[in-house]
């Protein structure tokens, strides 16, 4: 059976339900959307000790008036936010039993100083692909199309609206928060590791 087409926004590390949809998927990712505030392209959340947190990215924002296209988009480096964000996922994850495990393959995209946010974001996704031994081709869409053929995923980056119920497993601070839904893909990786594959295919 050939595997279905996606069409996706790339974000900061994907989401569980992002991950799960984009599993054993043809991928390609849209680069010719505006950017929006308020989605994944440059947030992502994680189960740490004072629950759940908001990781962001902080980006140099266009002029008044201007929509660029997401790929135009600058990270600003002017605050070292990439000092803060690997110090929360330590926090988060030091303690769950996969973290050491992956923690390398993790920690050097807070070692790099990539500009541009959509590669940032790709990197994010090689990694993780990377840690699950998962093939990451993806295509590029040549233009921006309102309607496709592909599996249309790309309302998933909306981070107001995506709220997913996804299947639990166990978070490090489970006892004191309850399961918090569809975080990060790392809180998966992390907590589950080798058997994250395994728990995508119960979703999708």
């Amino acid at each position: 059976m050939t595997a279905k087409e996606v069409l996706f926004h790339l974000g900061y590390f994907p989401t569980v339900a992002q991950l799960a949809a984009l599993y054993q998927k043809r991928l390609t990712i849209e680069t010719h959307d505006h950017y929006v505030k308020q989605t994944y392209r440059n947030r992502m959340y994680i189960a740490g000790p004072n629950g759940k947190q908001l990781l962001s990215i902080p980006i140099v924002h266009p002029a008044k008036g201007v929509k660029p296209p997401t790929t135009a988009i600058q990270i600003d480096y002017k605050d070292n936010w990439q000092t803060n964000h690997w110090r929360s996922l330590t926090a988060a994850y030091s303690n769950s039993p996969f973290f050491e495990y992956y923690r390398d393959e993790l920690e050097q995209i807070y070692q790099e100083k990539i500009v541009n946010l959509h590669n940032f974001n790709l990197r994010t996704y090689q990694i993780l692909f990377d840690c699950l031994d998962i093939p990451f081709q993806p295509n590029f869409s040549e233009t921006y199309q309102k309607e496709t053929d592909a599996l249309d995923l790309r309302p998933m980056v909306n981070a107001r609206k995506e709220s997913m119920q996804t299947p639990a497993y166990h978070q490090v601070f489970e006892e004191k928060y309850g399961f918090l839904h569809n975080l990060s893909a790392v809180d998966l990786l992390c907590n589950e590791g080798p058997n994250t594959t395994a728990y995508l295919k119960k979703i999708y």
